[in-house]
């Protein structure tokens, strides 16, 4: 998405599409940022556990 369209979007209406691939794509990101500060908490199987989350998500 540009950012002139993302400014637009507040202005029209979504639809329910659009609704809910946002809401996902924030659902996405915030499961990544704590994926990413639980690993820094555990720096030493860090590795490992990417691994199998990523595979697990698949």
């Amino acid at each position: 998405m540009k950012p002139e369209q993302e400014r637009k979007t507040g202005e029209a209406p979504m639809t329910a599409r659009q609704e809910r691939q946002l809401r996902e794509a924030q659902a996405l990101r915030a499961n990544l940022l704590r994926r990413k500060q639980q690993q820094r908490s555990r720096p030493a199987v860090s590795g490992r556990v990417t691994a199998s989350a990523s595979q697990g998500d698949r």
